[in-house]
């Protein structure tokens, strides 16, 4: 429970104003938190809750821009819907361990070679919570490589985008855990 003050200041006709004090409790409910198998390599702006499965081990990442090596690590984080990497750099490595429960607010999504990474970012927030998420599912990851050349050319090789072609990518998706629904936004 999260405890609340707030005023009111109510204008009424000619110079009237009432002060309105209102003070108690409401609960944080989880709206708005989406799951692991619904990212998308444009999603941006997220809320996720997941559970750290492993740390790797720091990175060095030099600067494309000629400044300082930044230090990056890969966590594997999850739900019940699915696995994705989550980068953690700089100040957010050691913060996190295999069996935390993580609140990503405004997170989004950056492909690093072809795989799909969940990032915090500036703007967002990563907060340990209480909350337990007792079975992750393994068998979907969401950072499995994204073949985008395979997606742009037929899988069947005719090379036409007829509808066999958008139905194998569609079961091929499917067989990686992405929705065959995603498929037009991933192909563009």
């Amino acid at each position: 429970m999260e405890k609340f003050h707030t005023l009111f200041i109510i204008y009424g006709s000619t110079h009237h104003k009432k002060r309105i004090v209102m003070e108690g409790e409401i609960e944080r409910t989880q709206v708005g938190i989406t799951k692991v198998k619904d990212l998308t390599p444009r999603s941006n702006k997220v809320n996720v809750l997941v559970k750290v499965m492993g740390v790797g081990e720091p990175k060095e990442i030099p600067n494309r821009f000629g400044g300082d090596a930044r230090r990056v690590v890969e966590a594997r984080v999850g739900d019940e819907t699915g696995t994705i990497l989550l980068s953690l750099w700089q100040d957010q490595i050691g913060s996190v361990k295999e069996g935390d429960v993580l609140l990503i607010d405004n997170g989004y999504i950056s492909l690093v070679q072809g795989h799909m990474h969940l990032n915090v970012g500036k703007y967002g927030k990563m907060t340990k919570v209480d909350q337990d998420i007792p079975n992750i599912n393994t068998e979907v990851d969401a950072s499995a490589a994204i073949d985008f050349k395979k997606r742009s050319r037929s899988v069947e090789g005719s090379g036409r985008g007829t509808a066999a072609d958008t139905e194998a990518v569609a079961e091929e998706d499917i067989k990686l855990g992405h929705g065959a629904i995603d498929f037009k936004k991933r192909m563009i």
